[in-house]
């Protein structure tokens, strides 16, 4: 039988890179907006190769995705444990409402950088329009 392989510590230095460029990712976005965080800018402030940064995220969508959550994480988006002994609902809801209100404090100056579009394109969102099906003939 084949001795199972494990990544031991190169698993930790793996996790160490991808964290590092996310964390070069976000800096980059609030440096110089979004738009400016192309592959070879994010490999520079991580200090790592762009082919790196392709390996660990594939496409700009993946980091973009990572970054999003390394976000929500640090904000403390509230989640349900939140609710752990509470079994009254309106104390439930009360405790929601001040969670969320501190959670969008917290993320303040995320969410003003994302919409005043600065140092890169305004986010937009467009309605999806599809496509009609073909009229028999």
């Amino acid at each position: 039988m084949p001795r199972r392989y494990t990544l031991g510590k190169r698993a930790e230095q793996h996790a160490a890179t991808r964290a590092r460029i996310v964390a070069a990712t976000l800096d980059v976005y609030r440096r110089d907006g979004f738009g400016a965080a192309s592959t070879t800018a994010v490999a520079a402030a991580a200090d790592v190769a762009p082919a790196t940064v392709r390996n660990h995220f594939p496409t700009q969508a993946d980091l973009a995705a990572a970054a999003a959550q390394a976000v929500l994480v640090d904000s403390g988006m509230p989640d349900e444990s939140m609710f752990a002994g509470m079994d009254v609902v309106g104390a439930r809801v009360a405790h929601l409402a001040a969670e969320v209100a501190r959670f969008f404090e917290r993320s303040a100056s995320c969410r003003e950088r994302a919409e005043s579009g600065a140092g890169g394109p305004s986010l937009e969102l467009r309605p999806v329009h599809r496509r009609s099906e073909p009229h028999a003939r």
